[in-house]
């Protein structure tokens, strides 16, 4: 008698009723998850040109592969990749800290329009921002968020949080961030622009998490170095 148990997984497999080409697959444990040890646990293929869109890696129910990424994403019409995001135990994680961990393309311009270095499921990078979006179109970064131990942060006078019109490339708001709190020692913690003027529209002032002045503070005064 073998002393060894062997796992039984059930294979579920789905076709276009029109093309009858095989559109998802499936393979779950004996609890209904989706697992493999040895493959990905789930596929999905476009039902016009049979192309792999879609693989996801899971071990009994959570998202994790260990030798690559976890999700995996290719466009049905051209076949080029799209997505990556690498996963341990269902969190987003590629193991260390400074490697982009979730990563997409527009199939369209081929832009890199995200960039993710979470962390063990946490948000956390120590050299640079944590999250970098992209303007499909433009290539402009229009999102920044600066990340620590899981808290908005960013060391030195610069923003932590920043968007930027994809189109202007006008900063139209800006946070400032030490620790989880909105904190500037000089000037506002929180400016907004007009995205095509780049006026300044409103501003507040966050000392150690704390609101200080009006809601409509002095503008001239807020911009001050």
């Amino acid at each position: 008698m073998s002393d060894f148990n062997v796992e039984v997984l059930e294979v579920r497999r789905k076709r276009d009723r029109e093309t009858g080409r095989l559109v998802r697959e499936e393979w779950v444990d004996a609890s209904g998850e989706l697992h493999r040890d040895d493959g990905p646990a789930l596929q999905e293929f476009d039902p016009t040109t049979g192309r792999l869109a879609r693989r996801v890696y899971f071990l009994h129910g959570r998202m994790d592969r260990r030798d690559g990424p976890a999700v995996e994403c290719w466009d049905p019409d051209t076949g080029a990749k799209i997505e990556e995001r690498y996963c341990r135990d269902n969190h987003t994680n590629r193991g260390k800290t400074h490697l982009v961990a979730h990563w997409k393309r527009s199939p369209v311009s081929g832009v890199l329009t995200l960039e993710d270095r979470a962390f063990d499921g946490l948000l956390h990078c120590e050299d640079g921002p944590m999250v970098i979006e992209r303007d499909p179109i433009s290539g402009l970064v229009t999102v920044e968020e600066w990340f620590l131990n899981g808290s908005p942060h960013r060391d030195g006078p610069q923003a932590a949080i920043i968007h930027r019109d994809g189109a202007t490339g006008i900063v139209y708001r800006e946070e400032h961030w030490k620790h989880g709190q909105r904190h500037a020692a000089q000037g506002p913690a929180i400016v907004d622009r007009d995205p095509e003027s780049g006026e300044v529209t409103s501003t507040e002032y966050w000392r150690d998490g704390e609101k200080v002045g009006g809601p409509h503070a002095d503008i001239d005064r807020a911009l001050e170095p």
